[in-house]
């Protein structure tokens, strides 16, 4: 059996077991491409009898897959959406027979782009004539995992630590097994040496300690902790010994952990001395040092020296420690080594730090920014942020915080003024004393730091001072010799050190009297536009216009035009559009009662975006930003809906105090998607539907940057992270205005909506509200292809339009449409 990696084009393999797929960019939108092209090279260069695909976040048990092969089938799936779907769900993975990989690679009809499983699968499950096995020995999530005493084979949506979690349950056997009773149940319970634990009689699991008590610190995957008494106390080690060494920074992080650990199990904490160190930095915050303990009164090491999984390490041994003393040599630098103490460790350090209030212009935000060099800057082991890193953080910052005052901290200000001080917005601050500089950062509201625990601290501890308050820190993603820098938490954002210094802006045009901010070169195209309707006789000039925001890549812009088409030629309101482009820009127009501005974005926010979306899904949500002053509501739109009656219906109703008038799923946002632990009381929002209506006027000055936050931290699709920004105010609209489509089949839907009614001769969606075909098939894909519709959908179809239509002007009522004059809807 052969296991093999495969990415896109400009990710270069670092390991033997790398497959670089050559002529397809590596990115999620061309998936379905970068898959096909792996096939292509396997069947040139491997004999395999069976290809078994899966995600990178899945934990496979490949000892188990050759039983999945080989019984009758030539195509394997999950059982929980292939039934359905008739595809298989690429999280769970599917097993293709060799014959099936050569009629797939062979159909040169399949897109390059779109929902890789859908494509890929549902191709295979017609070319093998429907002879395909669902099994629930694949599964598509994390709930069901591989363990020793069942036969599933793949768990999807792992994280790194619940990923090796899972391979101890599957491969390693328990150090303990226990019986625990617990408030709701009792059952036997395998305890793992890598601090790992698990339920027999379910799959519930998680992480556990054990303190000097005899307690049994159950850490769920799903749920709150639990703590079980086992009754009677045990005997412990006398006290635990931190040998502290390095600057302030690595110190501070070895405190830490000795605090951390004496907490849980209750014992005294002490400090030695590391005597070829830096100086000892912890005197002020009234650590006293003692000698370093004889290596015979040591009956337990714990050692750590930038060792992934420490935090399992250190627990295991904690509940071995028996008598004399524990002695912890090493760095221990990751914040969940403390992350039990935390607030006591926060406590102990602000105790002597006080933030230094820095005066910088009113009306600004003090953002402190970390540069280490010194003995960085020739080090063979620490990698070094160029200026292109702290340029690119520094911008990004401008989009985040408001007006932003950059005090730059350094061990070197000349080289700071040098490379980072050519914008008006940046200060750097004079040379001072290593807890001085720690003060002026402690006392800003956000960060950017070097890959240095010194800028590490600061950031951290002025989280604490905010009281939990959001706060936004970027860091570098490497630190020792190109590998990732762990210990940076993930709600924090994260760039490569290696930045290249970008280009000079191009010039910038005075911009017009509304603030375009994003297309400074647009004259005021919406003056001349309503001239030229006042010329033109055309109605409904003096009605508020109808604001829509969409947003698209080159390839898919294409399929809007039909939007705007069964939009504009519904309505006697003027139309105004804002579509944002990803790396292109097409010139606007306005024409009779439409205007249609085209915004270029390049800038890239960071974040993870599953396959059914994209980085340019979240393009469109920038009109809270950078919105025209009289805009006061937008209608965020999807590129595969289609309007079929006047949207004016819906548009001018009243938010009634609300941010946002959408159609709901009926969930909550906790059921859409996991939630960072001190965010889990926005899980309490209703969960809407993608295309809602913006209250522009009512949305505070802060719901963009909180916006981009919640992006950046959920790591979800733009859809969660609007819910979750706009606070759960919510006013819920009619289905009619987001009507999904199941599979693009009108009839389907109609008898969904109507089971008990016989079908009306007319068109029953005609009037009706607005039509959404998310998922697949789309209405415009290729009518011919196998897995694809068998014929037009006639819907979408009678509004297709181009946009060379829409820009001559080329439209009309439909027939039978019921457009709203103003005297009927009170304008």
């Amino acid at each position: 059996m052969r296991v093999v990696f495969f990415v896109g084009e400009g990710e270069e393999p670092v390991e033997d077991d790398v497959v670089v797929v050559r002529g397809v960019p590596d990115d999620y939108a061309h998936l379905p491409a970068k898959v096909l092209g792996f096939f292509r090279q396997m069947l040139a260069e491997d004999d395999f009898g069976w290809l078994f695909k899966c995600d990178d976040d899945t934990y496979v048990a490949l000892d188990r897959l050759r039983d999945l092969a080989g019984k009758g089938y030539d195509h394997v799936g999950d059982a929980a959406f292939m039934p359905g779907r008739r595809a298989a769900s690429g999280g769970a993975g599917y097993l293709l027979s060799r014959r099936l990989v050569e009629c797939l690679v062979a159909d040169e009809t399949l897109p390059a782009t779109g929902a890789e499983d859908l494509i890929i699968s549902g191709a295979a499950a017609v070319l093998c004539g429907g002879r395909f096995l669902a099994t629930p020995r694949l599964c598509h999530h994390a709930k069901r995992y591989p363990r020793r005493d069942n036969d599933v084979v793949t768990s999807h949506w792992l994280d790194p630590r619940r990923m090796r979690a899972v391979h101890a349950l599957c491969r390693a056997e328990p150090w303990h097994v226990m019986t625990i009773s617990h408030a709701h149940w009792q059952d036997q319970v395998e305890l793992h040496e890598d601090g790992t634990f698990a339920r027999l009689s379910c799959d519930d699991g998680g992480t556990w300690d054990v303190d000097a008590h005899g307690n049994v610190h159950l850490r769920w995957f799903d749920y709150p902790a639990d703590k079980i008494d086992l009754g009677e106390p045990r005997s412990g080690p006398e006290r635990i010994v931190v040998r502290l060494q390095g600057g302030l920074g690595n110190q501070m992080f070895q405190y830490a952990a000795g605090l951390s650990l004496a907490r849980r199990c209750g014992l005294p904490l002490e400090a030695c001395w590391h005597e070829v160190s830096r100086g000892f930095a912890l005197e002020r915050f009234g650590v006293a040092l003692v000698p370093s303990p004889a290596a015979g009164d040591c009956e337990t090491f714990l050692v750590d020296d930038y060792v992934e999984g420490a935090e399992g390490h250190l627990r295991h041994h904690a509940a071995r420690m028996n008598g004399g003393v524990v002695f912890m040599d090493g760095h221990f630098q990751n914040e969940r080594l403390f992350a039990d103490a935390a607030g006591e460790v926060a406590e102990f350090f602000l105790a002597t730090f006080v933030p230094r209030a820095t005066a910088v212009p009113d009306g600004y935000t003090p953002v402190g920014v970390h540069v280490r060099r010194g003995d960085f800057v020739n080090h063979p082991l620490h990698d070094l942020c160029g200026p292109g890193y702290y340029l690119a953080a520094l911008e990004r910052m401008r989009g985040l915080v408001e007006r932003p005052w950059f005090l730059v901290v350094s061990d070197d200000p000349s080289w700071c003024r040098e490379h980072l001080a050519a914008a008006a917005d940046v200060q750097v601050m004079a040379p001072a004393d290593l807890f001085t500089d720690f003060e002026i950062l402690l006392g800003c509201a956000a960060h950017v730091i070097s890959n240095s625990t010194f800028g590490w601290w600061a950031a951290w501890l002025a989280e604490h001072v905010r009281g939990g308050e959001s706060h936004l820190v970027i860091g570098p993603d490497r630190f020792l010799r190109g590998r990732p820098w762990e210990i940076l938490p993930e709600r924090w954002l994260r760039l490569c050190p290696e930045t290249p210094v970008p280009a000079p802006p191009p010039e910038v045009v005075p911009r017009m009297e509304e603030d375009f901010a994003w297309a400074p070169r647009l004259t005021p195209l919406h003056a001349t536009w309503r001239d030229s309707m006042v010329e033109q006789g055309l109605a409904g000039t003096e009605l508020p216009s109808i604001n829509l925001a969409i947003s698209s890549d080159e390839k898919g812009l294409g399929v809007n035009a039909t939007l705007l088409h069964s939009i504009v030629r519904r309505t006697v309101h003027p139309v105004h559009l804002r579509c944002y482009c990803r790396g292109f820009e097409p010139e606007s127009f306005h024409v009779r009662n439409l205007l249609v501005e085209f915004i270029r974005v390049d800038v890239d926010r960071g974040g993870y975006y599953p396959w059914w979306s994209h980085a340019c899904s979240f393009d469109r949500l920038q009109v809270i930003h950078d919105h025209p002053a009289h805009w006061d509501r937008c209608w965020i739109m999807d590129h595969d809906q289609i309007a079929t009656t006047d949207l004016a219906r819906a548009y001018f109703e009243p938010f009634e105090g609300q941010l946002v008038q959408a159609c709901a799923f009926g969930y909550k946002l906790r059921n859409a998607c996991p939630l960072p632990e001190d965010l889990a009381a926005l899980g309490d929002y209703d969960f809407y539907k993608m295309g809602p209506l913006l209250h522009l006027q009512e949305m505070r000055d802060d719901t963009w940057s909180r916006l981009l936050d919640l992006h950046a931290r959920i790591g979800r699709d733009e859809q969660k992270s609007l819910v979750a920004a706009t606070r759960g105010r919510l006013k819920v609209m009619d289905d009619r205005w987001n009507r999904i489509v199941y599979n693009g089949d009108l009839d389907k839907c109609y008898q969904r909506l109507f089971p008990e009614v016989v079908r009306p001769e007319r068109e029953w969606y005609e009037n009706y509200g607005i039509l959404h075909y998310t998922g697949g098939p789309k209405p415009w894909w290729d009518a011919s292809v196998e897995n694809k519709p068998k014929k037009k959908e006639r819907a979408w179809f009678k509004e297709y339009a181009t946009w060379g239509q829409l820009r001559s002007g080329d439209w009309a009522v439909p027939e039978g449409c019921e457009v709203l004059e103003p005297a009927v809807a009170g304008w």
